[in-house]
């Protein structure tokens, strides 16, 4: 079982809140641009995880700067990209506010968090903006990362979306290699 789990697209910790009560040697350093009840969970699982949890309150990508957030219903589906018609169909929760956030975004490889092995795990769930996350990670950072666990979808949900095509060149062109859909 991986040592780190960097989990970009946090939410409401979800994923980071399983992996830490079930895995019990496996820290957590974890991602997400969205405020209020974002914060509030992940402030909770600090204190209950103080050694093993880290939280940066910014979104990745693939380079330094300041940009609007497209708000959702829910914050599952906020975004920097517009939902397609096709989403919005399928999922009325991805229909937007018309609230923007201004957040910032850092490449993965800029932030400062220690991996002392390669023995890691990089989850993403970032609606649309995976290729971004994907191309602010440097080739000594992958090296760093045995495996990626990423949510893409063969629909087109949002608008300007890296196409699965184009995520998996860009993941085989790092080492990476597809081995499960769902």
């Amino acid at each position: 079982f991986p040592e780190n789990i960097i989990d970009v697209g946090f939410n409401r910790g979800q994923f980071s809140s399983l992996i830490l009560i079930f895995k019990k040697s496996a820290s957590i350093y974890a991602f997400d641009p969205n405020v209020g009840e974002t914060i509030f969970i992940a402030n909770k699982i600090k204190k209950s995880y103080p050694h093993r949890f880290e939280f940066f309150n910014f979104a990745l990508g693939d380079v330094v700067e300041r940009k609007l957030l497209n708000l959702a219903v829910s914050t599952d589906n906020n975004s920097f990209m517009k939902p397609t018609n096709e989403n919005k169909n399928l999922y009325s929760k991805a229909l937007l506010t018309g609230k923007k956030s201004k957040v910032l975004i850092k490449t993965l490889s800029s932030v400062n968090f220690k991996l002392d092995s390669s023995n890691n795990l990089l989850k993403i769930d970032v609606q649309g903006f995976e290729l971004k996350v994907l191309k602010g990670i440097s080739k000594k950072l992958y090296k760093k990362i045995k495996w990626i666990y990423i949510e893409v979808s063969e629909i087109k949900m949002y608008k300007g979306q890296g196409s699965l095509k184009l995520i998996d060149d860009f993941l085989r062109d790092n080492g990476f290699f597809l081995k499960q859909k769902f």
